[in-house]
């Protein structure tokens, strides 16, 4: 037990030091780059908001350029002595003296070195430039890190992942959880307070039981051996660059003390030096008592923040709403419970949400999508931790990542831009030139770099998402948006933006760049009139040239706003009305933002409205019931005439075909098959067999048989459900994991690949708890369950 304690002390310690090299990654190679673009990004905007950006950036090169590399070896070095300690330091992070020596070269040398070159470019820096030269250090800093761990791609991902969640928690952390203190009188000590804190937050963090006094007196020992040794540089700006590192690290909590960017900080670049406080000063700020954080902020709770949300929404005060975002992350870390913790995250998403409405600030929103994204990390990570079925984990973890991409367009809307409008008694038309994307995609891209994609969701989510420029288009009028040839190509020659979003008064359009195939683009929106709605109605056409663009490759995104808030998502549908015709199509409830989601590659006009079918024979206790009734209000599938589901019934191969092509709106115009002789195009599901063949998706039972009323087994559905998934971009097939059923055996050779796809992806799972039973016959129930887990990838 005393070793165990120990090591996680190492560790602890280990990963502060390790985030001195300033990178973090999620995949191999050009992951670990955009990772550590992320992170270098992060620790650049905490040196801006210093307010003498420059300066700081000097004092900290000055800091790891001098005495500091050797203070951080010599602390690591103390810090890994003990039987086994350095071995286990290597084996689980990877570090070593040489190694770290490395890593703070890379800090001290990159731009120049000469002691006051670090960061001082990047912090000089804005918009495309910034971004432009975050790249370059980005590469070069992944490359050295790669050649530091022998050129190991993967162990360089493990490590900068842990380096980017230890840093991120103690940035989302307020001053009553930093276990350091810088105090009036410029000496570095372990803050028992904030130290106290911190350690209730480390299981989280590290994924392991940490408990005991012993434990605890290692941990604070370890902390102890940094604060002497920063406590030993004589240099006084060195000392300073120790303080402003720290800071920007999120570990020191400072009592009162010059500021590293209110005039205090001497400039080491051979030019102006700002004064150093007065003796006077220096009396007046050490007799001054020191402001402690409250109970409250030491001991955060979710109610404690909410509150502080409450009031900071109310007044209307961007920058406390974002201070109180930016605590989530270390208020839900704490939380054992996951649903607990995602329905406080999705209950606190919904207050920021409604308040991003109101905030014109880019810089605000940006980071207060820093700290949402943030807290979705951490409870997307514990969610990954807990002992669930993988369908489990699966499904909480997708809702998660709808949630998120709705709060990602909602940051985007919130910076939207207002184009020059005409306006008649019943249109307004908006005319968006070049310099309003100009300015859109400037705002989009700096919201864009406040997210923080440490876990895979968040990542799904952005590729939802994408990096959106906004432009606002509200009235209650007939909308009209307008983009000539310079607006198209200015769109056009930025290859970050992914898509344009129209804000309007109740339902927002995203488009997908591709789209903008011709000179002239233009999107209508008209509101229409349908009784008992829960949304306002739209009609939305998009003008590709003089033509009205019928079918989209890629689906044109619409967030329908709701009146009220709904409780639960099976009692209400999307509708769609086309040439006098209604019908249900899927959507996505997102509660944060109170909107559904709906992805069509055609346009007609929409509204949600209630849905209240039940079965008589769908008892509300089956462990299918919410998947039925959620598939009926899909519009995917429906009972039978006399008011049954018939859940144990078998699907045939056809009707499961049509199924999958509604799931994933292909688009069946034009597709034939003769292959088949007993596929008539006289059939009512012809084009949906003749679809999915085309499409690779299915074969039939023999060279010339497709077997249209012959039930669907298990493992076909697999492969159906698989290939969809894969050509609608949703999974992917490059890594196959090993099945472990019992009846492994009795799938067949060509279905093993598929099975393996839906289990890893919790779309299907087995019968029992040890066996998949390949040929069994698919029924109604378990077709619900697979379509319902389908549509939330």
């Amino acid at each position: 037990m005393k070793r165990f304690k120990r090591t996680v002390s190492l560790a602890v310690v280990a990963v502060f030091l390790l985030a001195n090299v300033l990178a973090f990654a999620a995949t191999p190679l050009d992951n670990c780059k955009s990772a550590a673009k992320s992170l270098l990004s992060q620790l650049v905007d905490k040196i801006k908001a210093s307010g003498s950006a420059q300066q700081t950036a000097e004092v900290i090169s000055k800091f790891i350029s001098g005495s500091g590399r050797t203070v951080l070896v010599n602390a690591f070095n103390q810090i890994a002595q003990g039987p086994g300690a350095a071995q286990r330091l290597e084996s689980a992070l990877g570090l070593n003296p040489t190694t770290l020596g490395q890593l703070l070269d890379w800090m001290a040398s990159y731009q120049g070195g000469g002691g006051k070159n670090w960061f001082v470019n990047l912090v000089s820096l804005s918009g495309d430039a910034l971004n432009s030269a975050l790249d370059t250090a980005a590469n070069d800093l992944v490359n050295k890190y790669i050649q530091t761990v022998g050129g190991d791609v993967y162990k360089a991902e493990y490590q900068l992942n842990k380096i980017n969640a230890a840093i991120m928690l103690f940035n989302g952390t307020p001053g009553g959880y930093k276990p350091i203190k810088y105090d009036s009188t410029g000496n570095f000590s372990v803050y028992d307070t904030g130290f106290n804190n911190l350690f209730s937050l480390l299981n989280p963090l590290l994924g392991n039981q940490i408990t005991g006094e012993e434990n605890k007196a290692n941990l604070k020992n370890a902390f102890q051996t940094i604060v002497n040794a920063v406590n030993s540089i004589a240099d006084p700006t060195e000392k300073l660059g120790a303080k402003a590192l720290l800071q920007a690290l999120g570990l020191l909590y400072v009592e009162s003390a010059p500021s590293t960017g209110g005039g205090v900080v001497p400039s080491t670049g051979g030019g102006t030096t700002t004064t150093q406080p007065t003796t006077s000063q220096q009396q007046q700020q050490a007799t001054q008592p020191a402001q402690q954080p409250s109970q409250q902020t030491q001991q955060t709770t979710l109610s404690d923040l909410s509150k502080k949300l409450d009031e900071a929404i109310a007044q209307g005060n961007s920058a406390q709403i974002s201070e109180a975002v930016n605590a989530l992350a270390s208020v839900l870390a704490a939380m054992k419970n996951t649903e607990e913790a995602v329905s406080s995250l999705k209950e606190i998403s919904g207050k920021v949400a409604t308040a991003l409405d109101k905030i014109s600030d880019v810089s605000q929103v940006k980071s207060i999508v820093n700290g949402l994204t943030n807290a979705i990390n951490t409870v997307a990570s514990n969610i990954q931790k807990q002992s669930l079925s993988t369908v489990e984990k699966s499904l909480q973890l997708e809702s998660l990542k709808f949630e998120t991409a709705g709060l990602l367009l909602k940051a985007y809307e919130a910076a939207a831009v207002t184009p020059q409008k005409t306006e008649d008694t019943s249109k307004v038309t908006f005319k968006v030139s070049a310099n309003d994307i100009a300015l859109a995609i400037s705002k989009a891209n700096e919201v864009a770099s406040g997210i923080q994609t440490t876990n895979s969701t968040v990542k799904k989510s952005l590729n939802f998402a994408g990096v959106s420029i906004a432009i606002n288009a509200i009235s209650s009028k007939d909308i009209s948006v307008m983009f000539d040839k310079e607006s198209i190509d200015k769109i056009k020659s930025d290859s970050k933006v992914t898509n344009i979003l129209i804000k309007t008064q109740n339902t927002s359009v995203v488009i997908p760049k591709s789209t903008l195939t011709a000179d002239k683009f233009e999107i209508k929106i008209i509101p229409k009139q349908v009784s008992n709605a829960l949304s306002k109605a739209v009609d939305v056409n998009i003008v590709v040239g003089d033509n009205v663009q019928e079918k989209f490759d890629k689906p044109v995104v619409l967030l329908l706003k709701l009146n009220n808030k709904i409780s639960d998502e099976s009692k209400v549908a999307v509708y769609r009305v086309s040439d006098g015709k209604t019908e249900i199509v899927p959507g996505i409830y997102v509660s944060t933002i109170n909107s559904f989601l709906v992805e069509r590659k055609s346009l007609s006009t929409y509204y949600v409205g209630s849905y209240n079918k039940t079965y008589s024979d769908v008892d509300s206790n089956a462990w299918y019931y919410k998947n039925v009734q959620l598939i009926s209000a899909k519009g995917i599938t429906d009972g039978y005439p006399d008011g049954t589901f018939r859940p144990n019934n078998n699907v045939t191969r056809a009707e499961f075909a049509k199924m999958v092509v509604e799931t994933f709106q292909f688009d069946t115009t034009g597709q034939e098959v003769t292959k088949f002789e007993d596929v008539k195009s006289t059939d009512w599901f012809y084009s949906y067999v003749a679809t999915l063949y085309n499409l690779g998706i299915i074969n039939g039972r023999s060279e010339t048989k497709f077997s249209p009323n012959a039930p669907v087994t298990r493992e076909e559905m697999a492969k159906m459900i698989s290939l969809a998934l894969v050509k609608a971009g949703k999974v992917s097939l490059s890594a196959i994991p090993t099945l472990s059923f019992k009846d492994d055996s009795s799938i067949s050779a060509w279905a093993k690949k598929y099975v393996a796809i839906v289990v890893e992806n919790g779309i299907m799972e087995g019968r029992g708890s040890s066996t998949f039973a390949p040929k069994a016959n698919a029924t109604r129930a378990e077709v619900a369950t697979v379509i319902v887990r389908a549509l939330m990838k």
